[in-house]
């Protein structure tokens, strides 16, 4: 199995609102990707998790999303 034998403590882990996506992922689709395409990104992700939502849910995932992106985008601008 590969990867580190000791799991290494991410600075974010202490976080109460854990970032999504993980910031070293958000990291790299910031520095290769545009703006546009860290959109498409942003909209696909959301998508995807909404689909394991219920409805009468709707517009607290979306708070919560938006709230865990921008603590993403915090951790890889810090990275």
């Amino acid at each position: 199995m590969g990867g580190f034998r000791i799991p290494v403590k991410k600075q974010w882990e202490s976080d109460t609102i854990q970032p999504k996506p993980s910031p070293t992922i958000l990291y790299v689709l910031q520095k290769h990707y545009t703006a546009q395409q860290l959109k498409s990104y942003k909209l696909v992700l959301f998508l995807k998790l909404v689909k394991h939502e219920s409805l009468k849910d709707y517009l607290k995932f979306s708070k919560n999303f938006k709230q865990k992106w921008k603590r993403s985008v915090y951790w890889a601008n810090k990275l």
